[in-house]
This record gives structure tokens, sequence and C-alpha cells, in this order.
């Protein structure tokens, strides 16, 4: 089918890629009405470099009824072509053309559920996953439908304990080894005689492994994992595998026993990690390179993050739900361009790394990373960048009160602008520096920032943390030496409060107990003395209003 497909190479692609030319290729139609012939192809014409089918046959139906007394001669051609290449593509049995298939899909990203952890057992090899067992029933299009939703690519196959099936295909074994290695099997037959007596589902079954396995080298799976066969199997397929030698081979190796030429040219096309970088495709299905597809935008981000500097680790899934976890959005319409360091997958455990979100609203946690991007910066410019932007130990459990308070004296003004930006009600920006960090430096292990917006603290642990920031407080004071008035109002204006105001600005109620007002059921973050408040302030909060009930399958 693939072969009457129009070949596209032969158009330059735009400054931005084509995710960007198909936006403004939609807004200038829809702008220009359904009248505009041009216009409509070229939406037409970016859906098809983009392998959007459903969308091009759609679109391409609709101008040839409409339009075609309209067209030019080789306008009419073009597009009879590309919803031809539609309909042959959308011809090929899938299961992502399947009704119930689709329902099932968009619950399981919906409800958050790791797609590369979801059982579907292959009818040899019990123990798959999603994309092993499309991968494996040669079904290119529910395969590409899968990696576009998040999975990843060389998750091993799932051991006892998580699928409740019996072991077939080896545990550390990948979807892209196990194709191989079925491709290498039929290799070992003569091809002559075995075309012969091939039915037509084999072929079509053999003909989709193939091109699983070539799209899977293409997205970056590791070719040089080995197939390790367990030491005794009850399979058949397996026993097979050891008896023509397979055990210990790894992908490419198994892809030259295969002699299936369109897999090995693409393993030979992608040896090095520069062309790796420049023809890796996008994880959204179009079989672009990323700069031509998703990354390929007007604010570039690197398709690609270094582990360790040995293993490339890809962008997650810009078709994917967005991991931030904040709402139903796609990852490219929410924190695609809105990461310090974009989320990165790793496809050998399916982990992200990289998750800084920030979202438009969140204009504090936005101060702060422009801050330490000024740093890093600073660092470059003064040839520093290898040495750490604070002092050694100062994360985590190992940061000690002293380094603490370092840190705090060092970026007071930026810590004063996330306050005022998070509620004009906090009164830290208006607090002593000098105060601030001597109640730090006094707490011990045991240190805290104190933040007199503490709605989403329990009750148990706000009222130890008053005491101990008070006694700190106490103890600064009586170290300095400071008397009377002096110490007064040093103690009035710093001592740490227990009652919060409502979050609703236009409200200047205050609790009259601890705890008193209830907390958006949502986020915890804030508090409202009144439903009426918490309605008024919604759309203020509702940008920030995170569910705290669910978290993302990758986190």
């Amino acid at each position: 089918m693939s072969s009457t497909i129009i070949d596209d190479n032969a158009i330059p692609t735009p400054p931005y890629g084509w995710i960007v030319e198909l936006k403004e290729a939609k807004e200038a139609a829809k702008k220009a009405g359904e009248s505009d012939i041009l216009a409509q192809f070229r939406v037409a014409r970016a859906y098809h470099i983009l392998r959007q089918w459903q969308n091009l046959r759609d679109i391409c139906n609709n101008a040839l009824s409409a339009q075609e007394k309209k067209l030019e001669k080789h306008q009419l051609i073009l597009l009879k072509q590309y919803q031809k290449d539609a309909e042959n593509v959308l011809l090929i049995r899938s299961r992502a053309d399947s009704y119930s298939q689709k329902i099932q899909l968009k619950k399981l990203i919906k409800e958050d559920c790791n797609l590369d952890k979801v059982i579907c057992p292959h009818e040899i090899f019990k123990n798959s996953n999603l994309l092993q067992n499309a991968a494996l029933e040669g079904d290119i299009r529910f395969m590409e439908q899968i990696v576009a939703a998040g999975a990843a690519i060389d998750y091993p196959f799932l051991k006892s304990s998580q699928c409740g099936q019996p072991i077939v295909a080896p545990t550390d074994s990948t979807a892209l080894v196990m194709i191989c290695a079925v491709l290498a099997l039929y290799g070992k037959l003569d091809s002559k005689i075995f075309k012969d007596f091939m039915s037509n589902e084999l072929r079509r079954v053999l003909q989709g492994q193939l091109d699983c396995a070539v799209q899977l080298v293409w997205l970056g799976a590791d070719v040089n994992t080995k197939l390790r066969l367990p030491s005794s199997s009850d399979s058949s397929q397996i026993e097979s595998f050891r008896r023509h030698g397979f055990d210990g081979k790894s992908a490419k190796q198994l892809a030259i026993i295969s002699k299936q030429n369109a897999l090995i040219q693409a393993m030979n096309q992608l040896e090095t990690e520069e062309a790796k970088i420049a023809k890796i495709h996008c994880r959204c299905g179009s079989r672009l390179p990323w700069k031509q597809c998703h990354s390929g935008g007007k604010y570039e981000v690197p398709p690609y993050d270094r582990e360790d500097n040995r293993k490339l680790n890809w962008r997650y899934s810009p078709t994917a739900k967005c991991p931030c976890g904040n709402n139903q959005k796609i990852h490219y319409k929410c924190c695609w361009l809105e990461t310090t360091k974009p989320d990165y997958l790793d496809d050998s455990d399916g982990t992200l790394t990289g998750v800084i979100t920030l979202r438009p609203s969140d204009a504090g946690r936005r101060i702060m990373i422009n801050h330490l991007a000024r740093l890093t910066a600073e660092a470059a410019s003064t040839g520093r960048l290898d040495e750490p932007i604070f002092p050694q130990g100062m994360e985590g459990k190992e940061m000690t009160a002293k380094m603490g308070a370092t840190l705090i004296r060092q970026n007071w003004s930026l810590m004063c602008q996330m306050s005022a930006h998070d509620s004009p009600r906090s009164q830290i920006p208006n607090w002593d520096v000098d105060v601030f960090v001597g109640c730090v430096e006094r707490l011990g292990d045991r240190w805290f920032y104190w933040n007199d917006l503490h709605w989403q603290l329990e009750k148990s642990v706000l009222l130890v943390r008053t005491q101990e920031w008070n006694d700190a407080l106490e103890k600064y004071v009586n170290d300095k030496g400071i008397t009377g008035e002096d110490r007064d109002a040093i103690v009035k204006k710093h001592k740490a409060n227990p009652l919060a105001p409502c979050a609703n600005l236009s409200c200047q109620v205050w609790e009259r107990k601890v705890k008193e007002f209830q907390r958006c059921g949502r986020c915890k973050r804030v508090a409202y003395c009144s439903r009426k408040c918490q309605t008024d302030h919604w759309k203020r909060h509702k940008p920030m209003c995170i569910d705290t009930t669910k978290s993302s399958p990758h986190s």
C-alpha cells in the first residue's frame, strides 16, 4: 500500500516544521472560508505529510465534492491521489479503527494508567503489553497509536507477578528484539518454497511485523538489546529460537539473519549518534524527523537528552496526555513549551526525566526559573559552567540549616517576589532578612522556611512549626541581646501566626481558630471562609489549581 503514496520528500520543510505549518494553514483556511480552494489544498498537503489520514480523507472528500469544478487539472489530480493514499492506508485492518478499542484506550489515558504495564496477551507471547502485542500482531497503525499515547518502545516484556500469565517471551526482551527473532526464524526457511505455501494472512502479519520493526528502529529503539532465552521453556517458539542459535544475539544481528533489507538499511542509517539526532522520528506518528515535526517550532527545544553521556533519551510524545497532570490536554498543547528542561522518556523503563512544569499563570515559579537561568548564563560567561550553581551538599536531606540560611540570604529578593506573586496577602516580603535567616539557623536539623500562607499544612504540623519558629525567634533576639521596645517590635513583626486569612483577595476575614476555614477540595493549597468567597476567587485560582488526588503514571 505504501508504494502508492505520494513522495513528499521533494517538498521543502517549512521554517518552523510541519506542525506549525498545519496550524497556520488551518487558521488561514478558516479565515478564507471553504470557497478558497488553495487554502484547503494547503491544509490537505500538511495532513498528507504528517500522515493524519482520517483528517486528510475528510478534507479531500469535502473539497472534491464541493469544489471539483473550480480545481485546476494538476490540483484535481493531486487531491484525488491524496484521497486515494488516505483510503489505502485506512483500508488496512487495524485495531486503531475499532470503536471499542478507541474507547478503552481513551479510558486508560484519562485514568492515567501506565500503558507500559497494561497487559495485552499475545496468542503466543502471553506476557506482552499493548505496544508489544500490536508489534507482534503486525498492526503498525495501532502500534504507532500506542507510541503516540506515550508508551516506551524498549519496555521489557512483563514478569509473571505483573501479568499473571505464563512467561513465554523473555522478560528482558523488547518488542524490537522479539520481532527480529520471529523474522529471523522465517529468514532461515527456504524463501521460494515458503512463499509458495504462505497464506495471505501469514503474509499480512509478516509484512506488518516488518513494518513495525522498521518504525521502531526509526523511533529510536535500541538495536543492541540482546535476546536472552530462559534455560528451559515449554514454548515451541522459544525452542525454535534456541535451535537456530538466536540466544544472545542482538536485534541487529537477528535483522541480518532475517535478510529483510528495509530493516537492515534502517539500522545502518542510524549507526552514529549524529545520524540519530538528525533522523530519528517524532513520536506523533508522522514518521518525520523531530526537527521537521513537533521540535521544529519557533522555540527550539532539543528532542533528545543524554543520560550519563552514554544514552540518548527522546522527548515524551507530544500527542500523549501531558505528564503535568493538571488537565486532559495533550503534551504539545499544555507544557511542551513551558518547561526549562523538557520531559524526556527513558524507553527502557518508561520513566520521565526533567519534569519542571511552568504554567503561564505560575508567575512566582517563573521568576525562580528565570533567576536560575541567569545564574547559569553568568556561570557560562565566566567559563565556570561545570561548577554547581549552589555549594555542594545543598540539596535534599543533606542541606543543613546553615546552608539553607545562606541560600535564603543570597536569594531573598527572589523569595519575596515569589511570595508576592503567590498571594499579595503574604507579609514575608516585609520581614527583615537578617531576622528570617537568624531564625532558620536556629531551627537545627528540622529547619524549614516559614510561610505565613500555610493553608496546605495539616493542623498538627502547623502547630508544631509555629512553636518551633517562635522558639527560634526568641532565641535569635536573646542571642543578639535585643531588649525593650526593639525586642517587642521584632517579635511582633516576625512571629509565626497559626491563623490564616481567607484566600479570596477581596475578603478581609481571618480565622479565629486554627484551621477554621475549608480548603479547596481539589488542590488543598488554599482555604476560604465561605463558599461564596471560593466561587468569587475561582477565576484567579483555577489556573493554579492542581488536582492532588491524581498523579502521572510516569511520576
